[in-house]
């Protein structure tokens, strides 16, 4: 049983099921995917940021030919078209030590978040 294993692509590909349930057309009827908050996590203290963060795309995604064309797009700019990133806040808040909503008004930590990745 010395059967050849094929790359990660090729044995994705083989999977029907996968590949009908994950396609980019399948997935637009769900878009954006937003981004998970787990429960219990408090809300962001500060209440106002000197930049926001929000799902641009939102009217893009009812029209399935603008979202075929994402298919040209690199992983960081398609990632960015199918997620929304907004339940990401409280997360990172509490991970930048934030206690307070009084005080300095800072920048939206998703906002950092997305261009510290980029």
């Amino acid at each position: 049983m010395n059967r050849a294993k094929g790359t990660a692509q090729q044995t994705r590909a083989q999977d029907s099921a996968f590949v009908q349930q994950c396609s980019l057309m399948q997935l637009s009827q769900q878009l954006p995917l937003s981004w998970p908050t787990p429960a219990g996590q408090p809300a962001s203290p500060k209440k106002r940021y000197r930049s926001g963060y929000r799902y641009p795309w939102a009217e893009v995604c009812r029209d399935p030919g603008q979202v075929q064309a994402w298919l040209e797009l690199g992983d960081f700019d398609l990632a960015l078209r199918l997620v929304d990133f907004s339940g990401l806040r409280p997360v990172l808040a509490q991970r930048l030590g934030w206690k307070s909503g009084r005080g300095w008004e800072p920048f939206d930590p998703v906002s950092f978040f997305l261009l510290y990745l980029w």
